[in-house]
């Protein structure tokens, strides 16, 4: 389980839904009813709704660390 801190990119407006699996379990799926495929599902049809009424994707820029990183 990843803390959420480390699972957000920043952006405005982003939403973030926890998945019950591991980085490997998050992109393998039973079947198209298991829970997670569903959610990854709809998330997916949002964002390219999204895109198509709106034109090319364009994501903001994320801010700047003085790190260097």
């Amino acid at each position: 389980m990843l803390e959420k801190d480390s699972s957000v990119l920043g952006y405005p407006g982003e939403i973030s839904k926890p998945l019950d699996a591991d980085h490997h379990g998050v992109c393998k799926y039973a079947s198209q009813e298991d829970p997670r495929y569903v959610t990854v599902r709809n998330v997916l049809k949002t964002l390219v709704g999204k895109v198509g009424l709106n034109g090319p994707f364009q994501p903001p820029l994320l801010p700047h660390s003085s790190s260097g990183y």
